[in-house]
């Protein structure tokens, strides 16, 4: 396997696990904070949060959803020309 074959193969796993990391931890973080705000929302007495406890919830999850579709293009590293190589 070359050199170049064994990096992207490396990159490849390394992006998985930081995927596999945040969609854990954002789905953690996510439904605890829905279940707050939907608790914060639901009246002393009642069985189920109401209507606008779940649209409160969902458009935060649209602003934070929109925020980090806005800052991903900061965080990417910009791409650099390749270093020559010599054969000899």
């Amino acid at each position: 396997m070359s050199r170049e074959r064994r990096r992207r193969a490396r990159t490849h796993r390394e992006s998985n696990g930081v995927n596999t990391f945040a969609r854990t931890v954002g789905g953690a973080v996510g439904s605890q904070f829905a279940t707050a705000v939907l608790a914060t929302m639901t009246v002393p007495g009642a069985t189920v949060p109401p209507v606008a406890g779940h649209s409160t919830s969902f458009l935060i999850a649209a602003v934070a959803a929109l925020l980090g579709a806005a800052t991903m293009p900061l965080l990417r590293p910009r791409p650099t020309a390749p270093i020559p190589t010599t054969t000899g």
